[in-house]
């Protein structure tokens, strides 16, 4: 029996488990534990986590489900410690353990109930980041974790939940030990150049002996020695994983269980000779089929809460050998053309026989009943087109990375897929949707690329870019690239800033020094081409287009009398307008229609309640008296329908108007213009730049060009921030609309949103004729059950309206009350029965609202656009959505670019209104929890909003006014002359 405890250590190992204890209060003599969370990481990343909660054997005080959220009720069917420290211990593999305040607090509790349970103490060595964060930074007041995420700049969403907290001192222990290598750097290079000073003559190699001399010297503090000892790596030995017995099982999946689309984690039912049972397998399996046969290494063990279990370490697809296997196999649907009808009659006709039939006489399947020529081809190409993914896949798993990246490739490069992957795998990342330089670097690396091959550096700073233009960024600063792309590929900045020479010299980048009166004299702007040549062409063609004349007779009679008259203010009579339409505007609203008859780019703005839509359709009006051909348009389909309804002209997504036609691209541009006098874009703020230039090169110079949108709510989730900075220029007139028109003061919804916007607190009193509703729940677990009780049964039932026309939007995609977990639950209660084909860890059935998440011109369908699964034919293995009347068609493979849309994040819903919406804002969504986004969630409910969360997140959120600044030069490049 051994009760030697491990020991407390200062030195970084790259591979370490970090975890975390929640317990009923603070005393390891007689608390107890009620989470424990871990992750384990290799090489600095992490690769496993380890969460479960622990039923204490007792109640919890209630102080301690104050802290953690932890209750009762959420720990009464959870497993004994007793059971859970075995499996953590086993998790953890002997590796050192980190963890904050461990020293005093968790290890204490580890130590205590293992010499309990099992009468020995476990050796893991242990770091403190508590102790080490103390010790590095020693002039910060509290060294608590969420105070050291905030010195980082790292979110602390989630915090007193053991899983959250170990993410979050993951990135802490990491930022803390990177700092002090560099500090350590630093002070071997100063001591350095002091011993070289001091030696003068003296060789190169003196001064360094010097230089770790006088590093090693007493003089030097205790904190430097720490940080030295912390930012040693070198030499230290990397505890391996022990090599252990492996188990070898063949079975046939006869139904998947669970599957995680982002880790590929999978849980199968398989029927295994020799079983009576089904046997349970879990591991990272993705896209294994139903009816797959597959022999799989692994090792059995028993899990506390679902019994015995076949852990997954590797497998492999075999062709069956039965004839329930192979009925199994080919009914699978992972043949086109046949499904569990035609597999059951094949294999009735051919027996054991049947797969070497189809691969060497596929003729002979006309002697099945009911199967012709035509199917026969079919079944023909998806076999030929089967075997050469499985090619694609064995190659995949044999170097360690997932396949369900084989179909996308495969459709990519047909046959020549193992080739390309071989000769250059990184050029998957800039072909393949979805596909990115992790997967192809994960590739390469085990086909034996080197860490410094051009290649590979290439293509990791195309990725670097294309990461920062997915959060908004237009180009990226060289010296903030160069940092970044040091750290995705682990290479040294020389290598990087070489890389970066010769892409500039290839043109494959864009180097552009700049001075718009930055922080700095000169700073060297790095793009993309395509954005480069996006913001410089939106500059020149918005100034150009407004410097021209424009061709309507409108602006020839107005241009004429202003000459004559010797007015140069002169416009329109806005009176006559009113007269004609029957309606009355203020004076803001007049000048607009005024500013709009003599411009040729304008820009209307203001929140809700305003009378965008008024002001609109007088400037529409005044337009059409002068005989003007209008086109109007919007991002997004349910603007335009909205703009549709509105004036009762017909308006069309920017895409069709611009005619979207892949390959070629957009057919209006500058050799095929649109046709008209006046270009009307509504919902602007949405517009990014890429966008907004494809717009701009098929505008004739004559015609003019009328920008509506809401500068406060969320910029446009494509990079750039194109409306606040045509704004910002002060180039072109803009019009801001600010009062709220009477009728919209009685909505609630509207009120609440220009509160917000001010930084007000909203109204939540609730009452019987409001139209806005707040609902506490502090319990993100209890907050997803009262969503789905108010979309399944009352808001439909107290509003007459199907559950349908309800959209649930939230700050996040991850998490509890992310929008992944929100459809699970809301797909569960609204559409749980049928058939469906199943990509990732997603189960489309007939009935589901689903959302396209890329731009798809092939199909004419683009992110964001929101429609209903009308039917799924398991036998094609595709499916049908209806996207508003415009039926798409989905093969299996390509459902990757679809997800459940019962719920969506709150940047999904801009341009898009619906009846009634719920949102949850819970602290949960903390890093995400800002005004803009909140007041954009509001705006989207038109009849009903309903708030689930609780009164500190929503004030945090009203409070947060932080905006991530976006590295574009659209403002500067416009104000030059």
């Amino acid at each position: 029996m051994s009760t030697q405890k491990g020991t407390l250590i200062n030195k970084y190992t790259p591979d370490y488990v970090i975890f975390d204890l929640e317990t009923t209060g603070i005393s390891p003599n007689y608390d107890e534990v009620i989470e424990i969370s871990a992750l384990k990481v290799k090489g600095g990343e992490v690769v496993d986590e380890f969460n479960t909660l622990v039923n204490p054997g007792r109640k919890i005080p209630f102080g301690a489900t104050k802290v953690n959220g932890i209750t009762n009720a959420m720990v009464a069917e959870a497993p004994a410690f007793s059971h859970v420290l075995a499996e953590f211990l086993d998790f953890a593999e002997g590796l050192v353990l980190v963890g904050h305040n461990i020293a005093r607090f968790d290890m204490k509790f580890i130590w205590r109930d293992a010499e309990q349970y099992f009468g020995e103490i476990p050796q893991n060595n242990y770091v403190d980041t508590l102790q080490v964060a103390r010790k590095h930074l020693p002039k910060m007041d509290h060294h608590r974790l969420v105070d050291l995420a905030e010195y980082y700049g790292i979110s602390s969403e989630g915090a007193h939940r053991a899983l959250n907290d170990c993410y979050m001192n993951q990135k802490v222990y990491e930022c803390m030990v990177a700092e002090m290598r560099e500090a350590h750097q630093k002070r071997l290079e100063e001591a350095r150049k002091k011993a070289a000073e001091t030696a003068n003559a003296g060789t190169s190699a003196n001064a360094d002996q010097m230089a770790v001399n006088s590093l090693n010297n007493p003089a030097h503090s205790n904190r430097n020695q720490t940080q030295n000892e912390n930012a040693q790596s070198e030499g230290v030995e990397v505890q391996q994983r022990p090599q252990h017995f492996t188990v070898k099982i063949r079975g046939v999946v006869e139904r998947i269980t669970y599957q995680n689309p982002e880790n590929g984690y999978t849980v199968l039912k398989c029927a295994v000779k020799s079983y009576k049972e089904l046997v349970t397998v879990i591991g990272s399996l993705l896209d294994v089929n139903v009816g797959s046969v597959l022999l799989i290494y692994g090792n059995w063990k028993v899990d506390s809460r679902y019994g015995r279990q076949f852990a997954a370490e590797s497998w492999e697809e075999t062709l069956p050998a039965t004839v329930f296997g192979i009925e199994k196999y080919l009914g699978s649907g992972l043949i086109k053309g046949v499904g569990p009808k035609y597999a059951k009659k094949i294999v009735a006709q051919f027996g054991t026989e049947t797969l070497e039939v189809i691969e060497t006489d596929i003729s002979r399947l006309q002697e099945v009943d009911g199967i012709g020529k035509k199917r026969i081809k079919m079944i023909r190409d998806s076999w030929e087109r089967q075997k050469e993914i499985k090619n694609v896949m064995l190659f995949l798993q044999d170097h360690g990375v997932s396949t369900s990246f084989a179909a996308k490739i495969y459709r990519q490069y047909g046959n020549e897929s193992l080739d390309k992957m071989k000769e250059n795998p990184f050029q998957m990342a800039d072909d393949i949707w979805g596909i990115g330089f992790k997967t192809a670097d994960g590739i390469a690396q085990k086909l034996g690329f080197a860490k410094e091959a051009y290649v590979r550096l290439r293509s990791g700073i195309m990725y670097t870019l294309s990461n920062l233009a997915d959060e908004g960024h237009v180009f990226a600063y060289q010296e903030q690239l160069i940092a970044k792309a040091a750290e995705l590929l682990e290479a040294e900045e020389s290598s990087i800033v070489m890389t970066l020479d010769q892409m500039i010299m290839d043109k494959d980048l864009i180097c552009e020094t700049v001075d718009y009166n930055t922080d700095q004299a000169e700073m060297k702007a790095i793009y993309l081409p395509a954005f480069y040549y996006a913001e410089a062409g939106v500059a020149g063609k918005l100034k150009r287009l407004a410097q021209a004349p424009a061709a309507d007779r409108l602006w020839h009679a107005l241009m004429d009398a202003r000459q004559k008259t010797g007015n140069e203010s002169l416009s329109i009579d806005v009176s006559k307008i009113q007269e004609k339409v029957h309606m009355e505007y203020d004076e803001i609203q007049a000048d607009a229609i005024r500013k709009a008859a003599v411009s040729k780019v304008m820009v209307l703005t203001g929140g809700p309640g305003t009378g965008k839509t008024t002001t609109t359709q007088g400037i529409i009006a005044a337009y059409r008296s002068f005989g003007l051909k209008i086109l109007l348009a919007a991002p997004t389909g349910r603007a335009a329908k909205r703009m549709t309804e509105a004036t009762g002209l017909e308006a069309k997504t920017i895409h069709r108007l611009l005619e979207c036609k892949p390959p070629e691209g957009y057919q209006k541009n500058e050799d095929n213009p649109l046709e008209g006098d006046v270009l009307i874009i509504d919902e602007c703020s949405m517009i990014d730049m890429i966008l907004m230039n494809a717009l701009l090169k098929a505008i004739p110079e004559g015609m003019r060009l009328i920008l509506v949108g809401d500068i406060d709510q969320l910029p446009s989730v494509g990079a750039g921030n194109v409306l606040r900075d045509i704004i910002d220029s002060g180039v072109f007139p803009v019009v801001r609309l600010t009062r709220i028109f009477r009728q919209a003061q009685s909505s609630r919804i509207i009120m609440n949103a220009h509160a917000i916007n001010e930084g007000k607190f909203p109204d939540i009193s609730n009452g019987k004729n409001t139209d806005f509703f707040y609902i506490e729940k502090e319990d993100p677990e209890e907050a997803v059950q009262e969503i789905v009780r108010l979309v399944k049964n009352n808001l439909p039932r107290y509003y007459k309206t199907p559950w349908n026309h309800i959209q649930v939007l939230t700050p996040m995609q991850k998490g509890i009350v992310g929008a992944a977990n929100l459809n699970l639950a809301l797909q569960e209660a609204l559409n749980p029965q049928g058939d469906g084909l199943r990509r990732g860890g997603y189960l489309f059935r007939a009935g589901d609202k689903v959302m396209q998440i890329r731009n798809n011109y092939e199909k004419e369908i683009f992110n964001g656009d929101i429609g209903t699964v009308e039917s799924v034919d398991l036998q094609e293995r595709m499916l049908k959505v209806n996207f508003d009347q415009h039926i798409i068609e989905y093969e299996a493979s390509e459902l990757d670019e679809l997800v459940h849309a019962y719920a969506t994040t709150i940047h999904k819903a801009q341009g898009s209104e619906y009846p009634i919406v719920v949102m949850p804002v819970l602290m949960n969504h903390y890093v995400m929890l800002q005004r803009n986004l909140i007041y954009t969630g509001i705006t989207r409910a038109k009849k009903v909003l309903v708030i689930v969360g609780t009164r500190k997140a929503l004030s945090y959120a009203v409070r947060n006014v932080t905006v991530t600044k976006r590295n574009t030069f659209l403002k500067e490049r416009l104000c030059e002359t």
